[in-house]
């Protein structure tokens, strides 16, 4: 498998299943018919259709993440406004019961957590920013996934402030922007479950809507990368990965490597 981020099982992308609710309950709502969600969309595939591949792989690459966040945060917000007019969302300031998560570190595979590469990078282009405002990050990342090795229990997301607040809020992966709810209660059933057997229909949306918002981006990364995933790459294990790769002063070598077409054979820590 290529180092870098340890990849997941693929089938359970997002934070609850697309398995039918247990209780029969469907979401009153459908993202993918909402004419402003699907105005951004297009405007997404716009922007990455004039992506120039002449600066290099890593370069054309930091240009498809930051489109990337633009339209994920955008989408996030138009998302939030049209399920918070038809039902009162459970998704509010302080609100973190999704930020309990699993892990690959645990030696299990179903119901995992995952990124893409993009969110990857993002996060890696700004490293040095968040750490500014965030000194004790790179220790508590290789913490979460110690401790998931350790206890095979869910663990708190490196990125989760004190006050419930998400540290990277702007930054946070698009399996955290494009994800909400209506309902707390399944949302805290769903993880006492391990978040694998199917009992949040509330969120089929938001999994059903990632999906199609990530196609165009995957179509795009695959012309650049050659042999590297795209997405299924776990939370806690991809946190540590990049602390490490920071701490050891990586970065550039990994950029380098991305450039070269040598990233599926590299395994740096």
């Amino acid at each position: 498998m290529p180092a870098y981020l340890p990849s997941v099982d693929k089938q359970k992308n997002g934070h609850g299943s697309n398995e039918k609710d247990d209780m029969g309950t469907e979401a009153p709502y459908d993202l993918l018919a909402n004419d402003a969600v699907q105005s951004l969309m297009g405007e997404a595939r716009r922007r990455l259709a004039g992506i120039s591949r002449a600066d290099g792989s890593y370069r054309a690459l930091v240009q498809v993440a930051r489109i990337h966040q633009d339209i994920g945060n955008a989408i996030s917000d138009l998302a939030y406004e049209a399920v918070s007019q038809k039902v009162e969302i459970a998704c509010v300031r302080g609100c973190h019961a999704c930020c309990l998560i699993p892990s690959e570190a645990r030696g299990v595979t179903s119901g995992s957590f995952s990124m893409s590469m993009l969110d990857a990078i993002t996060i890696i282009e700004h490293y040095e920013e968040i750490k500014r405002a965030d000194a004790g990050l790179p220790d508590r990342a290789r913490w979460a996934a110690s401790e998931a090795r350790r206890t095979k229990d869910l663990v708190q997301c490196p990125h989760l402030g004190v006050g419930g607040e998400c540290r990277i809020y702007a930054l946070r992966p698009v399996a955290c922007k494009i994800w909400f709810s209506a309902d707390l209660t399944r949302c805290v059933q769903n993880r006492q479950q391990g978040y694998h057997n199917g009992i949040n229909g509330w969120t089929d949306t938001s999994n059903q809507l990632r999906k199609a918002f990530e196609e165009p981006f995957a179509e795009v990364y695959g012309e650049v990368m050659q042999g590297i995933n795209f997405d299924g790459y776990d939370f806690l294990l991809g946190f540590e990965e990049i602390a490490k790769l920071d701490g050891l002063g990586l970065f550039d070598l990994f950029r380098s490597k991305v450039n070269a077409g040598e990233l599926s054979t590299w395994e740096p820590v």
